[in-house]
């Protein structure tokens, strides 16, 4: 799992954007966080902590993480065939969100 930034040279925030790859699939979501390219850390792969207010966003990340392979293991486990179309609407269906529609985390 890694997260990058959709735009690393932008002058400006950008969203936070997590590709997870699993059974030769990409399963790429929108984390609904942005950051300023500046502030971001290539080699963590977060924003840099001692920003004031990254830390919190370092946490979510973190979280969003353990979710996605939570639910993963889940679906694997109950024998669902996962796509990422499918651990998309799970991930959603976990977390209270409506299904069927683009929309951030």
């Amino acid at each position: 799992m890694t997260y990058v930034l959709k735009n690393p040279k932008s002058k400006v925030a950008t969203p936070i954007i997590l590709n997870y790859y699993f059974d030769g699939k990409r399963f790429k979501l929108s984390t609904g966080e942005s950051v300023h390219p500046d502030d971001w850390n290539e080699r963590k792969q977060r924003p840099r902590a001692t920003v004031f207010g990254y830390a919190s966003m370092v946490k979510l990340l973190d979280r969003l993480e353990v979710k996605i392979k939570e639910v993963h293991l889940e679906m694997k486990a109950n024998m669902v065939y996962v796509t990422p179309d499918i651990l998309r609407s799970e991930l959603h269906r976990s977390m209270g969100r409506p299904v069927g529609k683009k929309e951030n985390l």
